[in-house]
Parts: structure tokens; C-alpha cells; sequence
């Protein structure tokens, strides 16, 4: 039972937002080959984290 409670947890995390990141001013990233410029808030939400088949 709780193997079965981990799991479901891990597949879909009780978080309803991902965790935001700002990319540093004056600085440009390359996201999964997207420019993202400075200043920018970025997240990914838990459960296309976990559900990523490219990863």
C-alpha cells in the first residue's frame, strides 16, 4: 500500500504549479532550443516533468 502511494505521488505530485525560476538579467538561455530572454520568469509543471517521454 504505500509502494502504491509513493508511486502515485511521483506520477502526480500533490503541487499544483512547477517551481519558477527567473533567467538572470542581461543573460540569454537556450531552453530546449528556445531563446528565453533575461528578466524571465520560467517553470514546468510537475506533471509533464514526470511524464516527459524525451527525457
Amino acid at each position: 500500500m504505500i509502494a502504491c502511494l509513493h508511486e502515485t505521488m511521483r506520477i502526480y505530485p500533490p503541487v499544483g504549479a512547477g517551481l519558477p525560476r527567473i533567467v538572470p538579467r542581461g543573460a540569454e538561455v537556450v531552453i530546449a532550443g528556445h531563446v528565453v530572454p533575461g528578466d524571465t520568469n520560467v517553470a514546468i509543471p510537475p506533471y509533464a516533468l514526470n511524464h516527459c517521454a524525451g527525457a
